[in-house]
């Protein structure tokens, strides 16, 4: 076992360092974990041909099923269950989950040493029988304190999260933290992330350089939590920020509104506060912030990810930047 300042000065290569004093969490760091393996999402699919009935006049078999042209359409489908996953059209070219995850930890490997990389812990949620796959990857072993307005502390830990849509939209790859004291995943803003199509000529190279930036510039990031964590706020300038965003229904004001009281009694009334009670509405499915339909079916992560994106463009708004400039 080595401490996490042992760990650093036993290597001479660049890395990105938080200093122990910056982290909550003093014990020793596990210098014999790996990078986490991918395990539900480790299927691969395949695209397969679409058959439509004759019908035509010089139909031979009524009934008999003729190919469908593949630049018009090809089936979407897993390899290990053989689930379809949709219909996708000719140019459309399939990314495997474990083409991004190797990414990840190229990407991991490249900024921080195996000490650290290897604390890395993974979350995988999928949705539609794989067809939208949400990869979390959470280093606890990269983190910074947050002192709160009323004294109180909390931590947040650099993550990462893959997207992939099979049959759908692009690959997106975004950052975002933990924080520690609720698990909401702080999305950083709607601009704050890498994306690519699924066409054939597909390469996760920006993605990666986007991932290794983004861990060379956490610090600045637990620099612009802090400063939210200490800038006062108003009930009204909350509310304002919210309803005049654009990008959310009275409804969803009400509600984050409610959590944004509740967040201010933990934390006191800050910009932190108010983003707590944001991310607490993009991450959560509870009673307040329910899912729709969510006991019924498996949909949470994929709804929890779009509302994640209106949160995103709230976080970037002009009224949210003038709250602590």
């Amino acid at each position: 076992m080595t401490n996490f300042s042992s760990a650093v000065s036993a290597l001479k290569t660049p890395t990105l360092f938080i200093a122990p004093a910056d982290r909550m969490d003093k014990t020793d760091i596990d210098t014999s974990s790996t990078f986490p393996e991918l395990m539900a999402a480790d299927f691969e699919v395949q695209t397969k041909p679409l058959f439509s009935e004759d019908r035509s006049p010089n139909c031979v078999i009524k009934g008999q099923a003729i190919p469908v042209p593949e630049n018009v359409g090809r089936l979407l489908s897993r390899t290990d269950t053989d689930q379809s996953l949709g219909v996708v059209g000719g140019a459309y070219h399939h990314v495997q989950n474990r083409t991004l995850h190797e990414a990840v930890q190229r990407a991991f490997d490249n900024c921080l040493i195996p000490a650290i990389a290897n604390q890395t812990v993974l979350k995988e949620k999928i949705c539609r029988d794989g067809a939208f796959v949400r990869l979390e990857y959470q280093n606890p072993a990269l983190s910074g304190t947050i002192d709160q307005l009323n004294g109180t502390k909390t931590q947040a830990n650099f993550m990462v999260v893959v997207q992939n849509t099979h049959g759908g939209t692009s690959v997106r790859v975004k950052a975002a933290s933990v924080d520690t004291s609720c698990d909401n995943i702080l999305i950083y803003g709607s601009n704050v992330e890498s994306s690519a199509r699924h066409t054939e000529n597909f390469s996760t190279a920006e993605m990666e350089e986007f991932m290794q930036s983004e861990i060379h510039g956490f610090r600045d990031r637990v620099t612009r939590m802090r400063k939210w964590a200490m800038t006062p706020i108003t009930t009204d300038q909350a509310s304002k920020a919210l309803s005049q965003s654009g990008h959310l229904s009275n409804t969803q004001c009400g509600d984050i509104m409610d959590q944004f009281a509740e967040e201010v009694e933990a934390r006191g009334k800050s910009v932190w506060s108010l983003y707590a009670a944001c991310t607490s509405f993009s991450t959560h499915n509870n009673e307040r912030f329910y899912v729709r339909n969510s006991s019924n079916v498996n949909n949470e992560a994929e709804a929890l990810a779009k509302r994640e994106d209106q949160i995103a463009k709230v976080i970037g708004s002009r009224l949210f930047s003038l709250l602590s400039a």
